[in-house]
């Protein structure tokens, strides 16, 4: 608060609002049943400040604390994704974390998913273990509405149950996914997107962040192409999948 008050003054406060109190250094305080609002320590020292009264308590003439919390490396990390790919001509995706169990089986039915006991709807009745399913949703609602040319993508977490190698676990994922047709310009004519307009994403991403040389691995998947179907691999570490989405799923 920026100011002291004497401990018999604040218990007498708290105990008019029929909050417990017992100690000195440190105070216990219990609070009401009937006062829900209240359950951590800055809602106890607001209510000691609502009764002292704020016009009581001088301003400060300095600062107490951090004037800013630092940004966490991931969150640099993040951002610096979404300046690099809005730059190239990307479209960032807001997604949420829900997803639908149909199409996630169909998709991956090897792949365990979180399900919720009270969804919303069944198209969303799980927690989702891909970004492929909101991928492909966004995109397949565009190019309902004649939305056809689109270059997208997103950054976000899916979520993963308990396995005998891990806890419960939500690791942030990036989604790229291209459709349709380039921008005309003075230059360039219009022409249709391809796998290796989604590589050079990839390989700018690559580039611009330092990673090693990445190795495209073939390997089929079920939600991808057999012909176009490729693991990323950085030395021994796995980026990712890249692939055409058949036209059954499209």
């Amino acid at each position: 608060m920026g100011i002291e008050l004497p401990t018999s003054h604040m218990k007498r406060m708290l105990e008019g609002i029929e909050f417990g109190v017992t100690g000195d250094d440190p105070m216990e305080v219990t609070i009401p049943t009937f006062r829900p609002d209240t359950s951590t320590e800055t809602d106890v020292i607001e209510e000691i400040s609502r009764l002292h009264g704020w016009g009581n308590i001088p301003d400060a003439i300095c600062n107490k604390g951090p004037l800013f919390t630092p940004a966490h490396k991931e969150e640099q990390f993040e951002w610096e994704i979404r300046r690099l790919m809005t730059g190239i001509g990307f479209d960032e995706i807001m997604g949420h974390g829900l997803s639908g169990s149909k199409i996630s089986q169909l998709l991956d039915p090897e792949r365990p998913f979180v399900r919720i006991s009270n969804p919303i709807s069944d198209e969303l009745d799980i927690m989702r273990n891909s970004m492929f399913p909101t991928a492909l949703s966004i995109s397949s609602h565009n190019i309902a509405h004649r939305i056809t040319d689109l270059r997208l993508f997103e950054i976000g977490a899916v979520y993963c149950p308990p396995s005998p190698s891990c806890d419960w676990c939500e690791p942030g994922r990036v989604s790229v996914i291209v459709t349709g047709q380039s921008p005309a310009n003075w230059r360039d004519k219009a022409r249709a997107l391809d796998f290796y307009d989604l590589k050079s994403a990839i390989d700018t991403l690559a580039a611009h962040f330092h990673w090693p040389e990445i190795d495209y691995r073939p390997i089929p998947r079920t939600y991808f192409d057999s012909s176009i179907s490729f693991e990323l691999w950085a030395g021994s570490i796995l980026l990712g999948v890249a692939g055409r989405i058949p036209t059954s799923l499209a």
